[in-house]
C-alpha cells in the first residue's frame, strides 16, 4: 500500500446554539405521543384567547391610519379638500373602533376559554 491510500476523517462538533436550534426545529415536526402538560395547554389556550383580537385590532388601526394618510395627502398635496376630508373622517372610524373591538373580542374569548384555562391551572397546582 502506498501513502496515497490513506483514510482521513474530520469531525466537527455542533455548537450549543446549533444543537438548541436543531432541537427546536425537530420539536416542530415530531408528533409527540406523550400528553402536553397542563401548563403548556393553558399557555396555548391563553395565546388563542389573545391572538385574534390583537390581530384584528392591529389590522383595523393600520388600515384606518393608511386611509387617513391618503386623505391627508389629498388635502395637502393635490388640493382635493372635500374628498380628502371625507376620506380622513371615514378613516377615523376604524382607528377609533380598534380598541373597543379588541376589548369586546378579548372578553368573548375569555368567557369562552376562561374556565378551561382555570381548570388546567388548578390541575397543575394540585399536581405540585
Amino acid at each position: 500500500m502506498s501513502n496515497n491510500d490513506k483514510f482521513e476523517y474530520t469531525y466537527g462538533a455542533l455548537s450549543e446554539s446549533e444543537r438548541r436550534e436543531i432541537d427546536e426545529i425537530r420539536k416542530r415536526y415530531t408528533v409527540s405521543s406523550e400528553q402536553k402538560s397542563a401548563l403548556e395547554r393553558a399557555k396555548e389556550l391563553d395565546r388563542r384567547v389573545r391572538r385574534f383580537p390583537t390581530a384584528l385590532a392591529l389590522t383595523l388601526g393600520i388600515i384606518g391610519t393608511l386611509i387617513f394618510g391618503l386623505g391627508l395627502s389629498l388635502v395637502l398635496e393635490f388640493d382635493m379638500i372635500a374628498l380628502g376630508i371625507l376620506l380622513a373622517s371615514f378613516a377615523l372610524v376604524p382607528i377609533i373602533a380598534s380598541y373597543p373591538v379588541y376589548s369586546l373580542l378579548l372578553r368573548i374569548n375569555k368567557a369562552k376559554y376562561g374556565e378551561a384555562i382555570l381548570s388546567l391551572l388548578a390541575e397543575k397546582e394540585t399536581k405540585n
